[in-house]
């Protein structure tokens, strides 16, 4: 079950049903269709002809919502993995910047730690 707010979840029932009907009514030209093509309906060639467009045309309403939707699909796919890329490359970056404040600083540690090793560590005597 989704989690959805109720107005989506219209928004997502309202093309599911127009979906469902557009499928019965497809089914429908094409029994109208096939019974013509046995005769049963006594009907002619033209009347076949006309079945065929009319289950051609019910067809295209179907398919072309559909078609337009997994365009809009993958159009929000690629947004979603350029900015993915994005943000990979954004992190990538900051973490090369602290990795780079990191080294200086263990440098200057480094360095202060030797300055005060010199300062505190008297000089060795010769031995005589």
């Amino acid at each position: 079950m989704r989690a959805c707010s109720e107005g989506t979840e219209n928004e997502a029932w309202v093309p599911e049903q127009r979906s469902k009907e557009n499928k019965s009514r497809l089914r429908s030209w094409k029994q109208r269709l096939q019974k013509a093509r046995d005769g049963q309906t006594g009907g002619s060639a033209s009347q076949v002809r006309v079945l065929q467009a009319k289950a051609e045309s019910d067809a295209m309403q179907y398919t072309l919502p559909l078609k337009q939707k997994q365009i809009e699909q993958t159009k929000l796919e690629r947004r979603h993995a350029r900015n993915r890329r994005w943000q990979n490359a954004e992190a990538a970056a900051q973490a090369k910047v602290i990795d780079s404040k990191a080294a200086v600083e263990r440098q200057r540690n480094l360095s202060d730690a030797e300055a005060n090793r010199i300062r505190v560590t008297p000089p060795p005597k010769p031995s005589e």
